[in-house]
């Protein structure tokens, strides 16, 4: 099992997300974690902080400059070597019992491509170098099946909820490293067209949200607005390719329910439900 983190420069939340890992019940795991243009020094140092057995199971990779962040799962993928992947970003954490619930499944089960959990929203303020909770909530509370047709309304799942057979890739290709958002709905769209995916409807994978930041700094979550843009891009493509394939009707479907989307939109503005629609990575 390889899992791959992305990070820059939040040290506070790496730590974090790296103990979550840590404290994983299932122990046959890996990390890759991949530096997207951030400061290397503080990673070493953290890294230095751990015990030695778990430092030997980190494997660091260091990249120049501010890629998008798909360029570095690419990146953390050519460097893996577990048959399973799962990520987790480094402001993300998860149950104990996250990759033993998927785990079990996918080791029982040769037939099924990946495995989903449910997902805990955890709202967050960072106050005096300190993180602390302010709510949560469930994701997508409903969840109990991952279908082609609702997986084209909007991603129905975090990236740190799923966890899949590397071999696929083959087939289904790696992510899209011109996408700045929406790369893992991108790739899942994919993924599912090739495969199948299971659901555990308990919420094991926990996803962070930075609320009230107004600084802009690197511990923000990602622009709502940066959503919509590529959102629209990524409809326009699916529906020209879907048109042309054996999937004619989904071209009609993803095409459909972005104008469903902006509907919505005007009608709640870009607050409340629309803020969980766009969820993504770092």
């Amino acid at each position: 099992m390889s899992v791959i983190v992305r990070t820059k420069d939040r040290i506070l939340l790496l730590k974090r997300a790296i103990e979550s890992i840590i404290e994983q019940s299932y122990r046959n795991w890996e990390i890759i974690l991949v530096n997207n243009g951030g400061d290397v020094n503080q990673i070493k140092e953290l890294l230095h902080s751990f015990d030695s057995n778990v430092i030997d199971r980190i494997r660091l990779i260091n990249i120049e400059g501010n890629n998008y962040m798909e360029v570095a799962t690419n990146i953390g993928l050519k460097n893996s070597s577990g048959d399973f992947i799962a990520l987790l970003d480094d402001d993300d954490t998860w149950d104990k019992e996250f990759l033993t619930s998927c785990m079990n499944i996918l080791l029982s089960d040769s037939s099924i491509g990946g495995v989903v959990t449910q997902t805990m929203l955890v709202y967050e303020r960072l106050e005096s170098n300190e993180v602390r909770e302010i709510d949560r909530e469930i994701f997508n509370r409903k969840l109990s099946k991952v279908s082609l047709f609702k997986l084209l309304r909007c991603n129905l799942f975090t990236s740190n909820s799923f966890v899949y057979r590397k071999k696929l890739l083959d087939i289904v290709g790696i992510y899209d490293e011109n996408l700045p958002v929406l790369g893992d709905w991108e790739f899942n769209i994919r993924f599912l067209m090739h495969s199948n995916i299971k659901v555990i409807k308990r919420p094991l994978a926990y996803y962070h949200k930075r609320v009230l930041n107004q600084s802009g700094d690197s511990y923000s979550n990602t622009n709502i607005n940066e959503h919509i843009k590529w959102d629209k891009k990524i409809r326009r493509k699916y529906a020209a390719k879907f048109m042309r394939s054996r999937y004619f009707l989904f071209g009609f479907f993803i095409w459909g329910w972005g104008i469903v989307n902006n509907l919505k939109r005007k009608v709640i503005g870009l607050k409340g439900e629309i803020s969980n629609e766009y969820l993504d990575s770092y």
